[in-house]
């Protein structure tokens, strides 16, 4: 998963940019839950989700300890829109799973094709053979 796609999701989700360095609770939270569904679906460093909206580990540690808090806090819009940005990731990964899946499938299916062309063209030429 790209932590670009995660970004567009949750900017779509809150219709805001939360990558400028802006300190308000609106643009710190949207940064937690994009920390917390990063760690979830990717496999980057704490380093590499912070450096891709320009900041830094403890900051990305901070956000994700900040996300646990919202349940306690009653922010159920938060957690809402949380929700919905990883249905729309869990989509994406089950999209690109079933097609890697049709891929290997259709892989198999073109090798027994192969096989089974392979087989037969050998038994035209032996039977051409006799007639030889």
């Amino acid at each position: 998963m790209k932590l670009e796609l995660i970004e567009d999701l949750v900017v779509k989700e809150f219709q805001n940019d939360f990558t400028i360095p802006v300190r308000t609770q609106q643009n710190v939270y949207q940064r937690a839950i994009y920390y917390r569904i990063c760690r979830e679906f990717t496999n980057k460093t704490i380093k590499d989700i912070g450096y891709s909206i320009g900041r830094d580990h403890a900051t990305v540690l901070h956000g994700i300890k900040l996300f646990k808090n919202f349940e306690l806090w009653g922010e159920d819009k938060l957690l809402d829109s949380y929700a919905k940005i990883k249905n729309k990731v869990q989509e994406n990964q089950d999209k690109k799973y079933r097609s890697a899946l049709n891929r290997k499938q259709t892989y198999k299916l073109l090798l027994n094709e192969y096989i089974n062309l392979k087989e037969k063209n050998y038994k035209l030429k032996q039977s051409l053979q006799k007639f030889s």
